[in-house]
C-alpha cells in the first residue's frame, strides 16, 4: 500500500501471522483470506444464481437483507444465506462491538470497470464492513472521510478488507485476468468496496 504522499503511518503487519496489515485507523487487509479452491467453488457458486441485477456497469445480488440503492438502507427483501457465505462469516476478524453479520452483496465488474469514489453506508448495516476480492487483483484508493488522509491499495485476489469511515474507489481495468469469463467479484457485507 502507498502513502500517497502524506505523513500517515503505513500498516503494522500483525505478529502472529504477516499476511494481515493493520492500520491504527480501522482500515486492515487479510491477504489469503480464502484458498484458489475455495475462490472457484464461490466463483462458480454466484456465477450459477439468476438473480443478478445491473447498477450501472456492475451487476449486484444480494444475500440476506437486500441493500436498497435508492434509499441506501436495508430493504424488506431477503434472501437466504449460502452455505459459502456462511462459512466466510465464522472466519471474519469479528470485533466485540461489531453485531450480526446479516447482510452480503456480491458484485461483479467486467473488465475495465472501476467504481467512481464514495463512502459506503454503514447506518444502514452497522459500523463494520468487510470485502472479498475474487476473481483478480483490485487496484483501490482509499480517502479518510472527513480528513486529509489517504491511501492506494493493490488488494489482492482473495483478500479480505475491513475498514470503518474511509471513502473509495476501484479504478478501472483493461486487462482481462480470467480468460473467457474475465471481470472482478466481490463479496461484502454492508455494500461491497470492491
Amino acid at each position: 500500500m502507498e502513502n500517497m504522499g502524506s505523513t500517515n503511518p503505513f500498516p503494522t503487519p500483525d505478529p502472529h501471522d504477516p499476511s494481515i496489515q493493520h492500520w491504527e485507523n480501522g482500515l486492515a487487509l487479510y491477504s489469503n483470506f480464502i484458498t484458489p479452491q475455495e475462490e472457484a467453488e464461490i466463483i462458480a457458486s454466484i456465477q450459477k444464481d439468476d438473480r443478478w441485477c445491473g447498477i450501472g456497469k456492475r451487476q449486484t445480488m444480494h444475500y440476506g437483507a437486500h441493500f436498497d440503492y435508492t434509499t441506501f438502507c436495508a430493504s424488506e427483501m431477503w434472501t437466504d444465506v449460502p452455505g459459502w457465505i456462511e462459512r466466510l462469516v465464522g472466519r471474519l476478524p469479528f470485533r466485540e462491538e461489531g453485531g450480526t453479520v446479516d447482510q452480503f452483496t456480491v458484485q461483479y465488474y467486467p473488465p475495465g470497470t472501476g467504481i467512481p469514489p464514495h463512502v459506503d453506508t454503514h447506518s444502514a448495516f452497522g459500523e463494520f464492513l468487510y470485502s472479498l476480492s475474487l476473481g483478480s487483483a483490485v487496484p483501490m484508493g482509499f480517502k479518510r472521510c472527513g480528513e486529509n488522509e489517504a491511501r492506494k491499495m493493490r488488494r489482492p485476489k482473495r483478500s479480505l478488507g475491513e475498514g470503518v469511515g474511509w471513502g473509495v474507489g476501484g479504478r478501472g481495468r483493461k486487462r482481462r485476468m480470467m480468460g473467457r469469463r474475465s471481470g472482478r467479484f466481490g463479496w461484502g457485507r454492508g455494500v461491497c468496496w470492491l
